[in-house]
This record gives structure tokens, sequence and C-alpha cells, in this order.
């Protein structure tokens, strides 16, 4: 993503009309079923934390897993076989009764970090992994990509281009030695989604962005860059510019947006926690703009999350 190198490059798939679709996959998954796709990639980020755990124990740090399921929105458990299979396959062994899998959309993420902080804070652990895998790389999303005329093609400029990815995070409580640190939180509604004819004023993402920069006692004028989740699609663009337009109020502030989208694809529910990697990353190899980043997700559905990243 920092070079600007694109994996999007031509599926296997074609549409109904047989134009080829672009998308960007992991090629040592190809021809895989979707649920071996996401465990496979929530494996490696799994794996590739666990070498950064150093004497920390993992059977006392619980894993937050956001995971997609349709029609099973704000639904939470305790998924003991999903999490023993996990565990043979990293290797190691996390927390066996605070590891939960929430399912939902990419939004969602703002409630595991939230719970992540009240375990945290009422000691039930010293840190948690909060992880979150997805892959739109599937003849039922690609399908029901183009049934929605969401698909990027030939013939559809105004689409996305599908992914896929893993990423995990640890937080632990405030004032170990981090990377970065999460200071706010926010969720928000939009009404005026995609399938309404409401007209869009960015309302719900503005909510969450009010709500994580006054958690984080900054304003917008404060932040150095934002990361989206914006695939390709003209609404998301114009929300994010409407987003600006009503909460910056230093006009000639440069406040660029990053999309990651633009090399990877759009990865589904993993897109929060790919921005927040990013943007710790940037900030702490110093090629960031500045220390503190806007990290937003938004769902179909209307959902909005924002989380605030400051060095």
């Amino acid at each position: 993503m920092r070079a600007g190198i694109t994996r999007i490059a031509e599926l296997r798939y074609l549409t109904d009309e047989g134009e080829p679709i672009n998308g960007a996959g992991l090629s040592t998954l190809e021809h895989r079923p979707r649920d071996e796709r996401v465990r496979s990639l929530l494996v490696l980020a799994l794996r590739d934390i666990v070498s950064q755990l150093g004497s920390r124990d993992p059977r006392v740090i619980p894993v937050l897993l956001l995971a997609r399921a349709d029609g099973s929105r704000g639904f939470s458990k305790r998924d003991a076989a999903l999490f023993a299979r996990l565990w043979l396959d990293v290797g190691v062994s996390f927390h066996p009764d605070l590891s939960l899998v929430f399912c939902g959309g990419s939004a969602r993420v703002i409630e595991i970090v939230r719970h992540a902080h009240a375990l945290i804070s009422t000691r039930q652990a010293r840190a948690c992994i909060v992880a979150a895998s997805d892959s739109l790389l599937n003849a039922t999303d690609l399908l029901a990509l183009q049934s929605q005329y969401r698909l990027r093609t030939v013939s559809n400029s105004d689409g996305i281009a599908p992914g896929e990815a893993a990423a995990c995070l640890l937080v632990e409580v405030s004032g170990a030695p981090a990377a970065a640190r999460i200071s706010g939180v926010g969720q928000g509604f939009e009404t005026a989604t995609l399938d309404s004819d409401d007209p869009l004023r960015a309302d719900g993402l503005c909510q969450a962005v009010r709500e994580a920069l006054s958690g984080s006692r900054l304003t917008m004028n404060d932040l150095d860059f934002r990361l989206a989740d914006a695939g390709g699609e003209g609404y998301d663009f114009k929300e994010q510019t409407l987003a600006l337009i009503r909460l910056l109020r230093q006009r000639e502030r440069d406040l660029p947006l990053w999309l990651h989208a633009q090399a990877i694809g759009t990865v589904g529910v993993a897109a929060g926690l790919v921005e927040v990697v990013q943007a710790v990353h940037a900030i702490a190899r110093g090629y960031a703009p500045g220390g503190r980043a806007l990290c937003t997700v938004g769902d179909h559905d209307g959902q909005r999350g924002v989380l605030v990243i400051e060095a």
C-alpha cells in the first residue's frame, strides 16, 4: 500500500454478460471455498501477531473476532469449535472463556474495541487481540454485488473491486509501550443509503466523527490524515467530502485521504482494522503526514464507525 502497488487483477469469475471481474486475492488461496479462505487469512494474521507477543502469555489474552454473517447483526457468541481449530492451526492457545465471535458489518469493530476496553479496564484481561477476516471472492458475494450494480466492470465504472484480508490488533492497558493508541471511538447511522431516496448529507458519518473526536478531545483540524474504506463508488467519496466540509473549520487545511482499496480491493468486515494497521504502521515508520489519523468505515445498511489513532 505504501508503494502504491495494486493487487487488483482479473479473477476467474465472469459476470452474467461474460465480462471479466477484477479483484484482489491471495493467490495461494485460489479455488478454496469462502469459509476456508477466511479462516486461512485469519490464521496468517494471528501467526503474525503471535510472533510479536514477546513475553506475553497468549493463554490469558482473549481473541475478539469480527466475522460477517448475513442476518446476524449484533450477535456474539463463544464458538469453542471454531477457536479450537484456530488455536490448532496457529500453534498456540488463547483465552478459552473470554474469546468471542461478533457477527455483523465492518462498523461493528467499534463495539469490539469498546468490549476490549471494558475487559481491560475491569482487569478481566491485561490485553486483547481484536481481529477481523473476510473475503468477497466467491460466487455468492459476487452475484449479490452484481445484482445491486455495485460490481466494477467494463460497463460499470461506479463499483468496487472485491478483495479479501485479515487483520489483528493487540490492545493493552493504557501506559504500556505501544506504537499508537486509540484515543476516540464513535458510531452513527446513515439513513440516506444506496437503497434509499433520502438526500445524502453524511449525517451518520458526521455523528460518528463528532463522537470520536469528543472522546479524544480533538477537532477535525487537529488531525493529520484520514483513512476510509471507499472502494470506488461515487456515493462513498461524496459522503467523505460532505463530512469534511461540515466538520473542518480551517478550509485550507490539507487532510489527505488514504484508501487501502486501491491496493487490495474492498475487504468487507476487515476494512476497519486494515485501516488501523495501515495508520499505525505509517506513524511508527515515520512516513505518515503526522501522528493523528481518522479511520472511518461504513456498512451498506447505514452503520458508520470511526476510530481516532494517535502516536
